[in-house]
This record gives structure tokens, sequence and C-alpha cells, in this order.
């Protein structure tokens, strides 16, 4: 175990900590909002809002989340949309 590196490395792990709480807490956020939208949208007695969130989450429930993670992160730079590092995590 080298002490010496674990101590120059510090500084960054704490950077990566607040980078991964940052990341947890906006995450869960928009997650609750978009769920709660798409919720009310399934629940509404209205077809044109009840059958987009119906497709949506037949879905989000028959594609691995890996698979689409693999199509945003490697297929939008194809069409011009560029990802920070923050945002692409």
């Amino acid at each position: 175990f080298n002490t010496k590196l674990a101590i120059e490395s510090f500084p960054y792990v704490i950077k990566g900590i607040g980078y991964t709480l940052l990341i947890s807490f906006v995450s869960m956020f928009a997650g609750t909002v978009i769920g709660l939208f798409i919720s009310l949208a399934r629940m509404s007695q209205l077809t044109l809002l009840r059958w987009p969130a119906k497709l949506y989450i037949s879905f989000m429930r028959g594609v691995p989340i890996l698979v689409i993670l693999f199509i945003l992160y490697f297929g939008f730079p194809y069409i011009g949309i560029e990802f920070s590092a923050v945002t692409a995590a």
C-alpha cells in the first residue's frame, strides 16, 4: 500500500464523491418528477395522454437500461448532440 499515492489522490476522491452525490440527487429528483407526470398521464381518462404513457412505460420495461444508455451515449454524437462528463455520468 502506497500511502503517498493515497494522500495525493485524496482530493480527487473527495471531488468524485461530490460529483457522485450531485448526480444521485439530481437523478432522484428528475426521476420522481418525470415518474409522477407519466403516472398521472397513465391514469388519465384522456386517451391522448394515456396511450403515449402506456407506450413509454412498456418500452422502458421491455428494453434493458444498458441498451438505452449505449444508444444515448454512442448514438447522440452522430446527430450532433455532445455530452459533458457529468451529463454522460
